[in-house]
């Protein structure tokens, strides 16, 4: 496990010149949120769960989406340096919950070695007539599943909300804002529907944070662990 410099920092607490006794206060800061409680402050973090992606699949899709822009559909693309297959949405979360997240992590890593997954077929939710977000999915391994359902089972038992939706992994290309040449997009959409994007070797699992910009978000890795450590 691999934890990235950085990722924690301390912070006074002050109500002017006079240290905050308050039950709860919260200070919305534009390097994310900072909790305190009695003079203490924790910086939470908006973070997930997620497998990162090699330069080889980011670059074919990267051509995928050069390809698909051409229709002229209005569509917020997601950066392929962004694109990521997240396993666990984890929401804000306390510095100090992330030892506990990551011994979770390692424990569901512990039983799984490396293996690959390929990365094809194109799509959009929640269907083509009314379309919100493009996606390619991600195939091929059983070993995923079961790791997504352990991680998602371990989440649950630190107290974080289980998803009750069936897990279906995939990667998000862009989202609608509105279905302005939709119909032709989608028409692109369907001859990639048997597209392969190549393979992908899962070696690892991050814990990522996202910080919010007029840029767009931005993610950072907060630990990694490594599949059979």
């Amino acid at each position: 496990m691999t934890y990235w410099p950085g990722f924690i920092q301390t912070f006074v607490c002050s109500y002017g010149d006079i240290p905050c006794n308050q039950d709860r206060c919260t200070f919305l800061l534009s390097y994310g949120k900072l909790s305190c409680a009695e003079g203490n402050i924790f910086r939470t973090l908006r973070s997930f769960i997620a497998i990162e992606l090699p330069e080889t699949v980011k670059s074919a899709l990267l051509e995928f989406q050069q390809g698909l822009k051409k229709c002229g559909a209005d569509v917020r693309w997601v950066r392929p340096d962004s694109i990521h297959l997240t396993l666990k949405f984890l929401g804000d979360i306390k510095e100090n919950d992330v030892d506990g997240i990551v011994k979770i992590i390692e424990g569901a890593c512990r039983k799984y070695s490396a293996f690959d997954v390929e990365v094809g077929e194109a799509g959009a939710f929640p269907n083509k007539k009314s379309p919100r977000v493009l996606w390619v999915g991600v195939h091929g391994n059983e070993a995923l599943i079961k790791l997504q359902g352990e991680i998602e089972d371990g989440m649950a038992f630190l107290g974080f909300e289980k998803e009750e939706r069936k897990f279906s992994p995939h990667l998000t290309l862009g989202r609608f804002r509105s279905l302005r040449e939709k119909d032709a997009l989608m028409e692109e959409i369907e001859s990639y529907k048997d597209n392969s994007f190549g393979l992908m070797e899962v070696k690892s699992i991050s814990l990522m944070k996202s910080e919010l910009s007029p840029a767009g978000a931005k993610y950072t890795r907060v630990a990694e662990v490594a599949l059979g450590g």
